[in-house]
């Protein structure tokens, strides 16, 4: 895929998040049949999960892991790159991961609002922060997104 290919495919980022919310659901109604809101609340996080991959978690341990090191910022990208797991990155995962399971399951008869919703905002925050902030690092595909991404990527989504 050409990196001009890749930035297209930004304005579709929160279509695909609508998507991924969308798979999730069965798994909350499974849950909530069978064995209740904290089960329902679970199983969707669990859902969200397998349905990406964990791209986004994997990303979230490694940033925790750097960002925390409290180290010169070349050492810090360094931390992040590795693809082992940290105490910070894992700690990070637990909590994001608890207090996702506490608020859906908090959310009552709407559940299914937040499920669905959340991850469409998630993706337009990635557009947000591809247009508005500079890449980490000087290559990658961050830097790709950052230099040909255009206005009208970022007002489509």
């Amino acid at each position: 895929m050409s990196e001009a290919s890749m930035v297209r495919s930004i304005p579709w980022f929160p279509l695909a998040g609508a998507m991924i919310g969308a798979l999730t659901l069965p798994a909350g109604w499974l849950g909530d049949t069978l064995w209740g809101a904290t089960a329902r609340a679970a199983l969707v996080v669990v859902a969200a999960g397998v349905i990406t991959g964990g791209l986004h978690l994997d990303g979230l341990s490694d940033t925790f892991d750097g960002v925390m090191s409290w180290r010169p910022t070349e050492r810090k990208l360094e931390i992040m790159k590795d693809s082992r797991i940290g105490a910070m990155g894992a700690l990070a995962l637990v909590a994001v991961l608890l207090l996702k399971v506490v608020f859906l399951g908090a959310a009552g008869s709407e559940w299914w609002r937040a499920a669905l919703l959340a991850p469409v905002l998630g993706r337009w925050a990635d557009c947000y922060g591809i247009f508005f902030f500079p890449a980490a690092r000087g290559g990658g595909l961050g830097r790709t997104f950052n230099e040909l991404v255009q206005r009208r990527d970022f007002v489509f989504a």
